[in-house]
């Protein structure tokens, strides 16, 4: 490893350190930081797909007339179709074209993941976090008066879904790369479990809190404007109050910089470097966290959609409930996180047992909790409260992988967590993609032995992972984290 001198931060001016305004403050400097962090998080996953979540208000969304001669649906339970609001509908599409319209997001999300981690890691996050956050809550700004414009043009939805899947994609390397610029590693878990508290907000805010307020205000428009508004409160306050690492901090105190100097030593350099891209790419611990990832997005995916269309092809839910009840375990999971971070470090911190052996328990936690307990859910059959409260413990297990797989990326090269991010996160991403195909394929009848047969396949998916991940995996400072230095 390279010694302290040569990892000592270069750009270390008296404008960045010596002029720190000395200050006491009962909350330090990089938890405020994690904590916009949050913030910023959450919004994003809450205005995400708004246009997915309203779009039942203000189209008419044609779906096939499922098969009523299906002997395997819990059609006795009769459930209550939600209310339908007297929303005026400005255009007609069918439910296949707008989910494969609202899928094209992914494709550029995954594409500008390369970017964002490679400006992330030589350059800074910061203003780039704040160009996406505003950018995103400017087009939802513009959303609802382009598509009653146009009556809602297939084309131009398109194009809107692609322009936000490549605005949104970078928020993951930068947001990767900015935690590990202020987290020291025995912090590392729980500063991570609050930044990842604010996804799972997102999700609940988006599945829940979307339609609430359409309801509650009487338009669907006003949840594009209220996020689209919170986006650039955030993006404000981003800009004024934090920065992309504690050298460049002028609030700071002098104590907190001396302690995450030292915490940091030899780890990470906030100095520009140059990106080692051949020994990267030829690391063999990239490429097994790079299929763990891609097997856990397959699983967030899998539970974010599958679970609430058996809920509804099941139990014959509307989609309002289905969305409320998959929604629930997400209140107890950042609650989960969070304590789950906090004994994580404590655990490492207090060498009970060692960093990599932690990952593990919590990834392996993280990724065969979840299908074991759905498969058992499917085994409940027409039992509302059992197959329900299996699919909640499920979905609980997941916080775990936060703690597991998510951290690899700061754990292996510090230096380098943005493009490592671009990997991990990029080629997950495109698990998604091939789970819509294969569940049309696995279960084209929506019947409750053809989504047995899919939690099948994931948990089989899930398991040889994890096995490969737990034998041949590694949290272990990588010698290529030793920055390499751009020359001026």
């Amino acid at each position: 490893m390279d010694s302290r001198e040569d990892s000592q931060p270069s750009n270390t001016t008296p404008s960045s350190s010596s002029e720190s305004i000395t200050r006491t403050s009962c909350i330090r400097q990089r938890y405020m930081v994690i904590f916009i962090i949050m913030l910023m998080t959450a919004n994003l996953f809450a205005s995400r797909a708004i246009t997915g979540e309203t779009i039942n208000f203000f189209a008419d969304v044609k779906q096939k007339i499922k098969n009523t001669t299906n002997t395997h649906q819990c059609t006795e339970l009769h459930q209550i179709r939600d209310e339908k609001k007297n929303f005026t509908k400005i255009f007609q599409i069918e439910k296949a074209t707008s989910d494969n319209i609202q899928s094209l997001f992914f494709i550029t999300y995954i594409i500008s993941h390369v970017p964002g981690g490679i400006y992330s890691d030589t350059r800074s996050p910061k203003h780039l976090l704040s160009f996406m956050t505003a950018t995103c809550a400017l087009i939802n700004f513009v959303i609802p008066s382009l598509l009653k414009a146009t009556k809602g043009n297939h084309n131009v939805m398109r194009v809107v879904a692609l322009v936000l899947g490549a605005v949104q994609g970078v928020f993951f390397p930068a947001t990767s790369n900015m935690i590990a610029h202020w987290a020291p590693l025995r912090e590392r878990a729980f500063m991570m479990s609050i930044a990842m508290a604010g996804l799972v907000l997102g999700i609940t805010v988006n599945k829940i809190g979307t339609k609430l307020i359409v309801k509650s205000s009487g338009e669907w428009t006003t949840p594009f404007y209220v996020f689209g508004g919170t986006g650039l409160f955030l993006t404000l306050i981003w800009e004024v109050y934090v920065f992309s690492d504690p050298h460049k901090d002028p609030r700071i105190t002098p104590e907190e910089k001396e302690y995450l100097d030292l915490e940091m030593r030899d780890t990470v350099d906030h100095r520009r470097k140059s990106i080692p891209y051949v020994a990267i790419l030829t690391s063999p611990q990239v490429w097994i966290m790079v299929l763990a990832h891609i097997a856990n997005r397959w699983l967030w995916s899998f539970v974010g959609l599958n679970i609430p269309d058996y809920l509804k092809d099941i139990f014959e839910y509307s989609d309002y409930k289905a969305n409320e009840i998959s929604s629930l375990p997400y209140v107890v999971m950042m609650v989960t996180l969070v304590c789950l971070g906090f004994l994580s470090d404590w655990i490492t911190r207090n060498d009970y047992i060692n960093i990599s052996t932690m990952r593990k328990c919590c990834t392996s936690l993280g990724m065969m909790g979840p299908p074991i307990y759905i498969l058992t859910g499917s085994y409940a059959k027409c039992n509302i409260v059992g197959a329900i409260t299996m699919f909640v413990c499920g979905m609980i297990f997941m916080a775990s992988c936060f703690m597991g797989l998510y951290l690899l990326p700061m754990d292996l090269a510090p230096n380098y967590a943005g493009v490592l991010t671009t990997f991990t996160n990029g080629f997950g991403s495109i698990s998604a993609i091939f789970l819509k195909k294969v569940s049309s394929t696995v279960v084209p009848d929506k019947t409750l032995l053809q989504y047995r047969q899919l939690f099948w396949i994931t948990l089989l998916i899930a398991t040889v992972a994890n096995t490969l991940f737990v034998i041949f995996g590694s949290s272990k400072l990588q010698p290529w984290n030793r920055p390499l230095l751009r020359r001026k």
